[in-house]
């Protein structure tokens, strides 16, 4: 094979400074393709048993400049397929393309196989395959930006045929090469896998030369093959539907004569899972149109989520789709969006038929409470239902429902289309599975989400915040200095940094022994009182309240507070434009 060839990347898939899987990497298919890869510049994880083996195609793919991980496990259990999707999250920090080379084949006839033979091929050939990808496509999901599955089989020994049996030389063929993208623009509810080949050709004439064959491979719906006198027989209907003969391309790779890869034009669009529940994109239910619940009524129609809306208050549910449409509009999104959000009036509408459920309603906990009680009996069993309160821990609003293992808290931050944090909060009822499927949701939603793995008041970013306003409010209380002056010491100084530079970060960049050392000077002098400041709740007595009053610690003009919005919005705006260039 020429090594030109192998510095020249597959047209089909942009591979460079990618993370490839390789199943099976030490037969001659699974090198083959790590070579590949590694040579086009992908990051590759190599697996198989044979560690000795796998040291030397490691070496090889490394002479190619390729960055590679080995893995001396096979795919044989859920076990072994976390630990290899783990390596490779952990080396590379991701994965893109999972590649199955890895499998079994009986060198007999298989009309003349006996069942444990038959149980072995299927384990290594099917379920083996099913657990890798499952694996992989859930990290996949996670990342949110999709990847690829390219599944590779051989054929060998003996095929039964009605029309006789005929030898097959014990060297292998691709039986098919199949490319599953996640995420994509066409929805295929149902769509099957369907493989078949025309007849067997171009068979090795050495060991040293490797002649592959393309085939035709079905994912749409049933079509019929072509079958020739040596293919393989299935049943097909007598006409191909409509979505089955979409655009398909077949591409012949250069220089390795015979291989081929079927290119399906329209992508399989990204799947949920929980608890067996299969959709192509949640329904989404917000109760509360409020401040936040419009907010994220817009991210979830943005990324292609239809959105039933609720509140209670006629005049916020007439003004919800203009102010979705208006934040759209500023930030150069897709207008269409708004399309996807339908107001009402009605509660029990709202939630039906939806697979997700987040409240936004007033910090009130019987409320909240009263709400997720009429919530429950009014939506489907597998429903998830969500709180974006910001410091009313979970458990105590979920403590009423039959069904708490469904039941979780989303903190989302002020604006939500803006500030890409969501804090996941479980409580100890809280299966695994409903935080995973929420966690998948919003990062596929373009959100941060992170776990808070236990339900304290506040959760992370609540208490961060507020123990910086305690102590700022205690400065000003204290006569150290004014409130403007506290305002420009953060926002001049360690402010600047925040945003790249988190608070433990910062304490391990300037060292712990360090941060040790101040803490016992600064701590015992900072304010540590178990309940709000006296000069909080005096401002609040005197009816400062702020931009609502137009005082609070500040006097606050109208110009000033619009110019303040001003500039928070637009510093918010450049940030997002930021994560969305990175």
């Amino acid at each position: 094979m020429s090594e030109d060839f192998l510095k020249n990347p597959l047209s089909l898939f942009e591979i460079r400074g990618k993370t490839a899987i390789v199943t099976g990497a030490t037969g001659a298919f699974g090198a083959l393709a790590a070579k590949v890869l590694a040579a086009a510049g992908a990051n590759v994880v190599l697996c198989a048993n044979n560690a000795a083996e796998l040291k030397k195609v490691a070496a090889e793919c490394e002479q190619l400049g390729g960055k590679v991980e080995p893995v001396a496990k096979r795919p044989s259990s859920e076990a072994n397929c976390d630990a290899i999707v783990a390596g490779a999250v952990s080396r590379f920090g991701r994965v893109d393309i999972l590649v199955v080379a890895s499998g079994q084949n009986k060198v007999s006839k298989i009309v003349d196989q006996k069942p444990e033979d038959f149980l072995d091929v299927m384990d290594a050939n099917v379920t083996q395959t099913w657990l890798i990808a499952r694996a992989a496509g859930r990290q996949m999901l996670k990342q949110g930006q999709g990847g690829k599955v390219i599944l590779m089989s051989s054929a060998r020994g003996l095929l039964g045929h009605p029309a006789g049996a005929r030898p097959i030389r014990p060297s292998g063929w691709i039986h098919g090469l199949l490319r599953v993208e996640v995420g994509g623009r066409r929805h295929h509810q149902g769509a099957r896998l369907r493989m078949g080949r025309h007849r067997y050709h171009r068979e090795r004439a050495g060991a040293d030369r490797v002649s592959l064959a393309a085939h035709p491979m079905d994912v749409r719906g049933q079509r019929t093959l072509a079958r020739g006198t040596q293919g393989v027989p299935h049943p097909c209907p007598e006409r191909a539907s409509r979505r089955a003969i979409r655009s398909r391309r077949s591409i012949i790779v250069p220089r390795i004569q015979g291989i081929g890869l079927l290119h399906w034009a329209y992508p399989l669009r990204r799947r949920w899972l929980h608890r067996g529940l299969t959709m192509a994109k949640a329904r989404i239910a917000v109760i509360g149109a409020g401040l936040m619940g419009h907010g994220i009524a817009q991210v979830f129609a943005l990324s292609g989520h239809d959105v039933s809306i609720h509140d209670s208050v006629a005049a916020n549910l007439d003004s919800v789709k203009p102010r979705i449409l208006a934040n759209l509009r500023g930030l150069g999104d897709d207008v269409a969006a708004v399309d996807r959000v339908q107001p009402t009036g009605d509660l029990a509408a709202a939630v039906h038929e939806a697979d997700y459920v987040v409240e936004a309603v007033l910090e009130d906990l019987a409320l909240k409470q009263r709400l997720f009680l009429e919530v429950e009996r009014n939506v489907r069993p597998h429903t998830i239902l969500a709180s974006n309160t910001s410091v009313i821990p979970i458990t105590k609003i979920m403590e009423g429902l039959r069904d708490r293992s469904r039941a979780l808290g989303t903190h989302w931050w002020n604006p939500p289309y803006l500030v890409p944090l969501v804090e996941v909060v479980g409580t100890q009822w809280t299966s695994q599975q409903a935080i995973d499927w929420t966690i998948d949701l919003h990062k596929a939603a373009g959100k941060m989400p992170v776990h808070v793995k236990k339900d304290v008041p506040g959760f992370v970013g609540n208490r961060l915040q507020h123990a910086l306003w305690r102590e700022a409010v205690a400065l000003v209380e204290r006569g150290i200095c004014d409130a403007q002056t506290v305002d420009t010491v953060v926002k001049a100084s360690f402010g600047r940094r925040l945003a790249v530079l988190g608070p433990l970060e910062n304490a391990d960049l300037v060292g712990t022994d360090l941060t040790l050392a101040i803490h016992k000077t600064v701590l015992p002098d900072i304010d540590s009182r178990p309940h709000p400041s006296p000069y909080l709740e005096a401002l609040v007595g005197a009816g400062k309240l702020g931009f609502k009053s137009g005082e609070g610690f500040r006097a606050w003009s109208a110009e000033a507070q619009a110019a303040l919005r001003a500039n928070v919005l637009h510093h918010l705006k450049d940030a997002r434009a930021a994560d969305m260039d990175a």
